[in-house]
């Protein structure tokens, strides 16, 4: 087997164990999943998940790793200004995190992981702000001002959620939420942006 192929393979089991633990911690919940559950679901053996994960903390970093590469992959192939890419995003995964909030919730509340999630939506917001900044044409080292918005949209997105998480109103409503927020900053901070 070549290195190219063993480097496919690495990442399609990777994957696989990702996606498998994510769905046994969103349906069985974090405690009362095993590590042996997630290899047999994923159709490989322990010691294969155990190589890639030593332990289901370190399964969840690696959830938590994954949606940022698929955000920054997502935002960085964008043909749209940044808080467009950034209404798109909230678009394409709304209904995803309503089916997924019982693990959104668990991952949120395990202590072990409170750095790995904070350096992931820490990511999130520099990526938002680097964008911000481009279309701002202005220096995000410098100037505050990405970084402000971009906290503005990703706070503004986690309140809606919250309120979703407690109330409970309808999905269509809790998508068009998320919208309305990214539509409003977008219409108040439309004069910062230079035209081209």
């Amino acid at each position: 087997m070549n290195a190219s192929t063993r480097r496919d393979r690495k990442a399609a089991s990777r994957n696989s164990l990702l996606t498998n633990a994510l769905e046994l911690f969103s349906r069985d919940g974090y405690e009362a999943t095993t590590q042996t559950a997630i290899a047999e679901r994923a159709g490989l053996h322990l010691q294969t998940l155990i190589r890639h994960f030593p332990t289901k903390a370190d399964l969840v970093a690696g959830i938590w790793q994954e949606s940022v590469e698929q955000f920054e992959a997502f935002f960085l192939e964008r043909d749209s200004d940044a808080i467009s890419a950034w209404r798109a995003w909230v678009a394409l995964n709304a209904k995803q995190i309503v089916q997924q909030e019982k693990i959104t919730a668990t991952v949120q509340s395990l202590p072990i992981l409170t750095a790995e999630a904070q350096d992931a939506l820490t990511r999130y917001r520099e990526i938002i702000a680097e964008g911000i900044a481009e279309d701002m044409q202005v220096d995000a080292n410098t100037d505050l001002r990405p970084m402000l918005i971009a906290c503005m949209l990703f706070g503004a997105n986690v309140h809606v959620a919250e309120s979703w998480r407690k109330k409970r109103f309808n999905e269509d409503a809790y998508v068009a939420s998320l919208l309305e927020v990214v539509d409003t900053a977008q219409d108040m901070l439309s004069h910062l942006f230079k035209p081209n």
